[in-house]
């Protein structure tokens, strides 16, 4: 057994300590009692769980039992520190790197008390895991940052198709809505297009839909290719997709549906042995005063597709809005 230097022990002039046990009991930190030569005297749940053993084995113990004995002394000597001082706090507090398997970082509050259940006793400890504490703020940022992804994820599926990537009719309306009222303020040419894959029925009745998806997905992506980022593109329902081109005259429009026309007919959609080839009809309007509301605007182009659709199919109708 180590042989311990015996000190005298601590005055008994520190301010009386008025801490029901009850409350000491569930005291959320680590906090325990020790006499002069750093016996245990009682100490709470916290500190039996985190000493693993039963409060009623440590009592009487010595705190190097389950403290490295370096720190036993260190807290010792903040003790007789606090009994020598006239201030009237008698409390020190400490932070100490305790290297064992955790590599924890402890915060020690040591403060002199009078009694304790009637014993005269000298030091109360609260210990706390700094370490861990730092683990959960990590933790807790990373669940914060981690509902902050599944919520862009949310908005960004609330407002895009699955199957194709393009924005979906819901957000398209919104950006309708919103260029229109510019349109208001500001007068200037906004172009509307309407798309629709020609005998899109057959391609499911004949190769199944799964390879209905793929054309879908290849038109999808000539759309795409053909627009500006400015352009918003969506998918409106089932096999037809909406282009709005904001600040565009009539001849650009016509020259960009144009163009997507070319491409997408010149583009075969693969699934699995099947080489599949589509055409597009397009409906097209332009506007460039205040309208009632984006229905107008819509039902314009969708009636320029439709002439589109059965004067022959693959072709583009413009129709003036009035």
């Amino acid at each position: 057994m180590t042989k311990r230097t015996r000190r005298a022990p601590l005055a008994t002039h520190a301010p009386p300590f008025d801490l029901h046990y009850a409350f000491f009991n569930q005291f959320p930190d680590i906090a325990f009692v020790i006499d002069s030569h750093a016996r245990f005297i009682d100490l709470n749940e916290e500190a039996a769980i985190e000493f693993g053993a039963q409060r009623d084995d440590l009592v009487g113990e010595s705190l190097d039992t389950v403290l490295p004995p370096k720190l036993v002394k260190r807290l010792l000597k903040f003790a007789h520190r606090l009994d020598a001082d006239d201030a009237d706090t008698h409390r020190r507090d400490f932070t100490v790197t305790l290297h064992d398997k955790r590599q924890s970082s402890r915060h020690f509050r040591v403060r002199l008390i009078n009694k304790w259940h009637g014993k005269t006793v000298s030091i109360f400890v609260v210990m706390q895991d700094v370490s861990a504490a730092a683990r959960l703020q990590e933790r807790l940022h990373a669940k914060h940052k981690h509902l902050r992804e599944l919520n862009e994820q949310l908005q960004d599926a609330s407002q895009h198709c699955p199957l194709t990537g393009l924005y979906n009719r819901r957000y398209f309306d919104m950006a309708l809505d919103m260029e229109l009222s510019r349109l208001a303020r500001y007068p200037e040419t906004l172009s509307l297009a309407m798309i629709d894959i020609d005998d899109f029925k057959k391609v499911n009745d004949r190769y199944g839909h799964l390879a209905g998806d793929a054309v879908l997905r290849s038109v999808a992506e000539q759309l795409r290719l053909s627009t500006r980022k400015t352009d918003t593109l969506a998918r409106y329902g089932g096999e037809e997709f909406i282009l709005m081109l904001p600040h565009t005259s009539t001849t650009g429009a016509m020259t960009v549906a144009e163009k997507i026309r070319d491409r997408v007919a010149r583009t075969e959609s693969h699934y699995r042995d099947f080489n599949v080839k589509v055409t597009v009809s397009i409906g097209m309007t332009s506007v460039n005063a205040p309208v009632a509301s984006r229905n107008d605007v819509i039902e314009r182009a969708d009636a320029a597709l439709y002439e589109a659709k059965t004067t022959g199919k693959n072709k583009t109708v413009f129709f003036a809005f009035s």
